[in-house]
């Protein structure tokens, strides 16, 4: 990659490598957030209603796939990104291609559990009804592991490199290939399994492109090697990268399981009202993803060239950066919110729905706070191998979650829902910040 295309951490927290890294993330985030209203509005409206059941059935697994797939292969880009920073191509080209072949298991893994994924329909509790279409639903999702795990790595191998705006882009055409596939897929007959099948051409393509990218712009690194030649220290510290967030991501999943059996009991207009304030949310939530996707670059590449203090300076100003972007997002909510959620719904300002979101809104919103600064950390104690904390981490938010969800929501119902919302991201955040502090001031004393 060029120099202009490259962005390289190492000027002790600088504002311009931060601004150029972050805001190509947020611009194509936030585009890419469009994407999930687009899906939902073409699914619900050109396949039949047992089509929307069978997402809703499957809503599991594919949150469960997408946890383990983006989970591994984020953990290989943050190590990778720590190889960059040490400028040693020979080394880097072990992690790659130990990365590639390690993603290649895991689809054909997966594609072993599409075999016999009978059995999880029954442990899931899927009605019989669904069965044929969820059994091709399921399958059609469970082969397309492998190339999203391809496409998630390559999003991250180039950042990694300290480049946002091709993965960026990369991101923002996929949007419309995938709904263009989506379409034409439909319109083909697959029925139930165009959905998966789109999501699978689409990360077939796009990694495809992100990796044809950075073997043409950087042949050092981006040449494969024989896997004899990989010493097997590289394969454990790509695996304990790996699993550290993909055992976190499943840990969260596990108490998403417990707090949706619990939320299922509300009145269907709060939960249509959680849905709409949960949309809007993740909108919101971009710029703060930015931040900490450019905090993993840079601790990355300032890991692996050993200079901590940079480390330091670019966090306390990415911290900064985090509390004026939050600040700002709970202000939008107090004074727009209830707008964008009637514009959402389509409805009055008085519906029970308007004020369920506008609810999760005023409890939740202003716990951005915490949860930025733990999305910042957790990164960096990624980036810096300290992988249990990141076990730890998800601990924490699974026994939260449950325990508001088998004591809180069933006493007092919605507010609970909301408050368990709040509590579990300040938490993340102080744990987070506390140990990432540690980690740093260890370093540091070496």
């Amino acid at each position: 990659m060029t120099k202009r295309e490259k962005i390289r951490f190492g000027t002790g927290g600088g504002r311009r490598e931060i601004v150029r890294f972050a805001l190509p993330a947020a611009g194509f985030g936030l585009f890419q957030q469009a994407y999930g209203l687009v899906y939902t509005a073409i699914v619900s409206r050109t396949l039949s209603l047992t089509a929307i059941a069978v997402l809703g059935a499957c809503a599991a697994f594919a949150a469960m796939q997408s946890y383990v797939a983006n989970g591994m292969t984020t953990g290989f880009g943050i190590y990778l990104s720590r190889s960059y920073g040490q400028g040693d191509s020979t080394f880097y080209r072990n992690g790659f291609t130990a990365a590639l072949a390690l993603n290649g298991v895991l689809g054909a893994a997966a594609v072993l559990l599409a075999a016999g994924i009978r059995p999880l329909m029954v442990l899931a509790g899927i009605p019989e009804g669904l069965w044929a279409d969820c059994r091709s639903y399921l399958v059609a999702l469970l082969i397309g592991t492998g190339f999203l795990g391809f496409y998630n790595l390559m999003f991250y191998v180039l950042q990694g490199a300290g480049n946002s705006t091709v993965p960026g882009l990369a991101a923002a055409a996929g949007v419309v290939t995938q709904t263009l596939l989506l379409t034409a897929f439909i319109r083909l007959g697959l029925g139930i399994c165009a959905p998966p099948c789109a999501v699978l051409a689409n990360n077939a393509l796009w990694g495809g492109v992100m990796f044809a990218y950075f073997r043409r712009h950087d042949r050092k690194r981006a040449k494969l090697l024989h896997l004899r030649q990989i010493p097997g220290s590289i394969w454990r510290e790509l695996f304990a990268n790996g699993f550290a967030k993909a055992g976190m991501m499943v840990l969260v999943g596990i108490g998403g399981f417990f707090m949706q059996r619990a939320q299922n009991t509300l009145e269907p207009d709060v939960l249509a009202g959680i849905s709409l304030a949960d949309t809007l949310s993740n909108f919101f939530l971009v710029p703060l993803s930015a931040l900490a996707q450019t905090a993993s670059a840079a601790a990355g590449q300032n890991m692996g060239r050993r200079e901590y203090a940079n480390i330091r300076a670019y966090n306390r100003r990415l911290f900064r950066y985090h509390v004026v972007c939050s600040g700002g997002i709970v202000l939008a909510c107090m004074l727009s919110g209830r707008r964008i959620l009637c514009l959402m719904a389509d409805a009055g300002g008085d519906s029970a729905v308007i004020r369920a979101g506008e609810q999760w809104l005023v409890i939740c919103i202003p716990a951005f706070f915490g949860l930025g600064a733990a999305m910042i950390c957790r990164n960096c104690l990624q980036a810096m191998g300290s992988y249990r904390k990141l076990i730890w981490l998800g601990v924490l938010e699974m026994g939260i979650t449950v325990g508001f969800a088998l004591f809180g929501v069933p006493r007092f119902g919605y507010p609970a829902l909301c408050v368990s919302i709040a509590v579990k991201w300040m938490a993340l955040g102080a744990a987070a910040g506390y140990w990432y502090r540690q980690r740093l001031r260890s370093l540091e004393r070496i």
